[in-house]
C-alpha cells in the first residue's frame, strides 16, 4: 500500500484521545462542549415536544367539537322523528268538536299550521306593542272593580272576591279580543263561568272513543252529546261576534284580536292562510286561557300571599295612591307572582 494512503486511511479511523491532564484548560474546554451539545439538544427536544402536544390538544378539541355537533344533530333529529311519529296517533274526539277539527293552537298536530299559527299569536296578538295598547283599558275595569270593593265595605257587605275576579277576567277579554263587553247571559243562559268549568271538564274527562274507537259511535259516556251543545254555544256566540266586526267601520277604536285575524283573512300580503274558523278555534283558545288560569292565580295569590304582598306595598309604594303596571319594576315579590302567573 502506498504510504501516503496508509497515514489517510488512519487518520480517518482514528478515535479522539482523551486530553491530557497536563494541559489545565483541557477538562473545562471539553466540559462546555459536552454542555453546549447537551443544552441545544435539549431546546430541540422541548420545542419539538410542545409543538406535538399543542398539534394534539388542537386535534382533540376540533374531535370534542365535531362529536359535540354530531351529538346536537342526532338528539335534533330523535326530537323530530318522536315529535312525527307521536302526530300519527289519531286526533281526540274533543278536538273535532271543541277545537273546529284541531284548527285552534292548542290541539293543532304540529307542521307548518301550527307553526304559522304560534307566529300570529306571538308576533300580532300577543306582542308587547299590542298588550301595552290595553293598558288603559285594563286600569278602568281594575278601578271600577275597587270602587265595588269599597263602596260594598262602607255598606258593610259581604263580597264574593273569586266571582268578581272571574268577571273581572271575563270583561278585560272580551275587551281584548272581541272589541266591547258583552252580558253573560248574551253568551248563554248559563253564564261564562258554568260553561268554561263544563267545557274543562269535557277535556278533563276520559274518552273510552279515544282509545277504542269501535265504540265511538255508541258514545256509551254521553260525552259527544254535551260537546256538541257546547260546541254549538261556542260557534252561535263566535259566530255574531265576527259578523259585528264584519259590518263595524268605526277605524278610531283600538283593533282587537277579531280586528287583527279579520285582517289577514283572504289577505295576499301576509304569511298567515286563515278563515272564519280558523278565527273561532284561535278565539276559544284567547278565551279560555284567560277565563280560567289567570282568574285561577289570582284567586291563589289572594288567599295564599295576600299578608307578603300588602308588607311589600306599604314598605315600597306610598299609602295613598294606587298599584300602576310601572311599578312591577320595583317590586320584587309581586313581580315573582307575576311571573308564575304567566307560567300556570
Amino acid at each position: 500500500m502506498d504510504p501516503m494512503q496508509q497515514s489517510s486511511t488512519q487518520q480517518s479511523l482514528s478515535v479522539p484521545t482523551a486530553p491530557s491532564r497536563d494541559s489545565p484548560n483541557s477538562d473545562i474546554s471539553s466540559d462546555s462542549s459536552i454542555q453546549n451539545v447537551d443544552v441545544s439538544s435539549l431546546q430541540q427536544t422541548d420545542v419539538g415536544s410542545a409543538q406535538q402536544v399543542i398539534h394534539l390538544q388542537i386535534q382533540i378539541t376540533e374531535a370534542k367539537e365535531a362529536n359535540n355537533k354530531s351529538t346536537e344533530v342526532n338528539t335534533k333529529y330523535t326530537l323530530q322523528i318522536q315529535i312525527t311519529e307521536a302526530n300519527k296517533k289519531p286526533p281526540l274526539e274533543a278536538s273535532k268538536y271543541m277545537a273546529y277539527n284541531q284548527k285552534n293552537l292548542v290541539m293543532a298536530p304540529y307542521g307548518s299550521y301550527w307553526r304559522n299559527v304560534r307566529k300570529m299569536c306571538t308576533l300580532e296578538l300577543l306582542s308587547n306593542h299590542k298588550i301595552n295598547s290595553f293598558k288603559s283599558m285594563r286600569k278602568e275595569e281594575v278601578d271600577i272593580l275597587i270602587e265595588y270593593v269599597k263602596e260594598a265595605a262602607c255598606s258593610g257587605i259581604a263580597v264574593d272576591l273569586s266571582a268578581k275576579v272571574g268577571a273581572l277576567n271575563a270583561d278585560m277579554t272580551c275587551r281584548m279580543v272581541f272589541g266591547k263587553k258583552y252580558m253573560e247571559k248574551e253568551f248563554d243562559e248559563r253564564g261564562f263561568k258554568d260553561v268554561m268549568e263544563e267545557v274543562m271538564e269535557l277535556l278533563a274527562t276520559i274518552n273510552l272513543a279515544d282509545y277504542i274507537p269501535q265504540i265511538a259511535s255508541l258514545d256509551l259516556q254521553g260525552l259527544r252529546k254535551r260537546m256538541k251543545v257546547v260546541s254549538k254555544v261556542f260557534d252561535e256566540f263566535l259566530e255574531k261576534i265576527i259578523d259585528e266586526h264584519v259590518h263595524s267601520k268605526d277605524d278610531s277604536i283600538t283593533k282587537d284580536f277579531v280586528d287583527l285575524m279579520l285582517s289577514f283573512m283572504g289577505s295576499e300580503e301576509t304569511e298567515y292562510r286563515i278563515n272564519r274558523e280558523h278565527i273561532k278555534a284561535i278565539i276559544s283558545d284567547m278565551f279560555g286561557a284567560a277565563m280560567d288560569t289567570s282568574a285561577s292565580s289570582i284567586e291563589w295569590v289572594l288567599s295564599e300571599q295576600m299578608n307578603k304582598l300588602q308588607n311589600e306595598l306599604e314598605n315600597v309604594l306610598c299609602k295613598d295612591r294606587k298599584v300602576e303596571e310601572s311599578d312591577l319594576d320595583n317590586l320584587e315579590y309581586l313581580d315573582i307572582l307575576d311571573i308564575v302567573a304567566k307560567e300556570t
